[in-house]
């Protein structure tokens, strides 16, 4: 028997503009292939809504009959395809390869590389050279339809190149933790997801919990090294001990040491050893920590011999590096064998539109938490607008850990289901040198100057009714108001009477 001749090709931006246009002349690159007669079975591929594509393939029967060619003879078929993106390797890789996979006739195939997206056509071609061979065509209005002869060195550096891509694509996945949507954050990711892919060290600045960990984990597993991820905080380990943390000990070569003992950098071999506050190493472990990095080797405290490692260093800071030179407190050269690959977290505060996607995140997050722990006995908790207002006016000094903490605290202590402004209020950690300094140098998104006067009233209003042990007229002296009803008058606007 012999086989059919299968063509397959995605339905292009082109092939939807000619058809909507009823362009017989120039039909688009694929209705082109499909009139050419050559092919008895086409396979149509679209990532297109249903109403966009409409009645294209009614369309092309109608052309061919036109074009005297009986569509009776050819079978046509479209295939729905859900892409993450056009562009997205991956998924359209897993996608065709599947289809493919499902569909084992007699066939000679034929790929059509001209509609669709560059990222398509780059399939095409991989798949024709690996599992599913096949001929490779493209056509113009003005060369009609060609075959395409890719030469053998030319293709398979092409495939490497592809393949390198595909896996560059995969690396997305391992960042998908990381909840973001403003551009500076879109920017990191893209940036963490490109460094991930070579065995350089990165040096992470930010303040103290925007995420500088998360970021590394994200880091380490989109890379091609296995070894753990092996997370040391270098502030936490005393001064005496970091030298045998690091590099490891040998049985009894000082007090306490009543075992053999792989240190970090021997943990972290072929893996990634993530170096968090690396501005608190004491100096001479800032030499010691530049030597391993620099040879590849360490000696256990008590060894004679050196023991070659592979390790990846993430650090990361909220201080200023440079400035610690300056003074003396940071070594230059370690700092210049850190910062190949830089990555700037910005504060919460400044992250346009990310907080009130990560409020509700973390409400969910946290609803499904408790409901684990406490099941039938935990009724799911809400935030009210003004609950909301009240989280988007703060500035978030401790950032997302202070936001993520703030919000288990404030769904513990809820009194009701749907969370008030003032529950929310009474949940922030409210520092008053913070208060008077740091809220007068940036308006957060959603602020409300109302608002924000009447949550100060209310505060000053409590604070004076408890030193007066309520007495309303001492209350207004306290707060250098001179007619007490006024104050009586507050009491009862604010619900505090």
């Amino acid at each position: 028997m012999d086989k059919i001749e299968t063509l397959y090709s995605w339905i292009g931006r082109t092939d939807i503009t000619c058809y909507r246009e009823k362009n017989d002349a120039a039909p688009g690159p694929l209705a082109q292939a499909v009139l050419s007669g050559r092919y008895k079975r086409v396979k149509i591929l679209s990532n297109w809504p249903e109403n966009e594509e409409g009645s294209y393939i009614p369309w092309l029967f109608q052309l061919l009959k036109k074009r005297d060619i009986f569509p009776q003879d050819i079978v046509i078929e479209l295939q729905n395809i859900n892409l993450k993106s056009p562009t997205d390797f991956t998924s359209i890789y897993e996608n065709v390869s599947s289809l493919l996979r499902n569909n084992r006739a007699e066939e000679n195939r034929t790929f059509h590389l001209s509609p669709g997206t560059p990222a398509m056509a780059s399939i095409w071609i991989i798949l024709s050279s690996g599992e599913f061979p096949a001929k490779l065509i493209e056509t113009s209005r003005e060369s009609g339809l060609n075959e395409v002869s890719i030469p053998f060195n030319i293709k398979a550096d092409f495939i490497s190149k592809a393949f390198r891509r595909l896996d560059d694509v995969d690396r997305d996945k391992h960042f998908e933790d990381i909840i973001h949507k403003c551009d500076d954050m879109k920017n990191l990711v893209h940036n963490a997801v490109k460094i991930s892919g070579f065995s350089v060290p990165v040096l992470i600045f930010g303040e103290s919990g925007t995420g500088k960990e998360l970021i590394s984990r994200g880091i380490h597993k989109a890379s091609d090294r296995r070894g753990q991820f092996i997370p040391v905080n270098c502030g936490a380990i005393p001064g005496e001990l970091v030298e045998s943390e690091f590099f490891g000990h040998k049985k009894g070569s000082f007090t306490g040491a009543d075992a053999d003992h792989d240190g970090y950098l021997k943990q972290a071999d072929k893996g990634t050893l993530f170096l968090d506050e690396i501005g608190e190493l004491p100096l001479n472990s800032q030499v010691k920590l530049l030597r391993a990095l620099n040879n590849g080797k360490i000696r256990r405290v008590g060894g004679d011999k050196d023991i070659e490692v592979d390790i990846r260093i993430i650090a990361a800071t909220n201080k200023n590096l440079q400035q610690e030179i300056r003074e003396g407190r940071f070594r230059e050269d370690l700092f210049h064998r850190l910062a190949v690959g830089i990555i700037n977290m910005p504060p919460l505060r400044k992250r346009e539109g990310d907080l009130e996607v990560l409020i509700r995140t973390f409400v969910s997050e946290i609803n499904d938490q408790f409901t684990r722990e406490a099941g039938e006995n935990w009724e799911r908790r809400t935030l009210s607008g003004d609950a909301v207002k009240v989280l988007l006016s703060h500035r978030w000094p401790g950032n997302i850990r202070e936001l993520k903490n703030t919000l288990k605290r404030l769904i513990i202590w809820a009194e009701t289901l749907v969370i008030s402004g003032e529950e929310t209020l009474s949940s922030l950690l409210l520092d008053s040198e913070q208060e008077s300094e740091e809220d007068f140098t940036y308006i957060p998104p959603g602020f409300d100057l109302g608002r924000k006067i009447d949550d100060y009233k209310v505060k000053w209003l409590k604070l004076a009714k408890e030193q007066s042990h309520d007495n309303t007229s001492e209350a207004a002296r306290i707060l250098g108001i001179e007619n007490y009803q006024t104050l009586d008058n507050w009491y009862r606007k604010y619900g505090l009477k």
